[in-house]
C-alpha cells in the first residue's frame, strides 16, 4: 500500500489529535501534507527521540501508523 494511503494517528503526548490517512490529518490539523509526510520518516522519529532523551520533552507531535488486520 502507498505510504500516503495508510492509516495513521497523530498524538501530542498521550492525547489523540487526529486519525486517518495523511491528507485527512493534514486537513484536520491545518498542517501541510508535506509536514505530515515528514513526520512519518525515520529522521523525524530520531528528532523526537533526541528531544525525549536530552531535554525530557514528552509532548511532541508523533505520527503512528495504525496496523490493519
Amino acid at each position: 500500500m502507498i505510504k500516503a494511503e495508510r492509516l495513521y494517528a497523530l498524538y501530542k503526548g498521550d492525547e489523540l489529535i487526529a486519525d486517518g490517512i495523511m491528507r485527512e490529518i493534514a486537513d484536520k490539523t491545518s498542517k501541510t501534507f508535506n509536514h505530515i509526510y515528514f513526520m512519518s520518516s525515520p529522521a523525524y522519529q530520531r528528532r523526537i527521540e533526541k528531544r525525549r532523551v536530552k531535554r525530557g520533552i514528552t509532548n511532541s507531535l508523533e505520527l503512528i501508523e495504525i496496523e490493519e488486520e
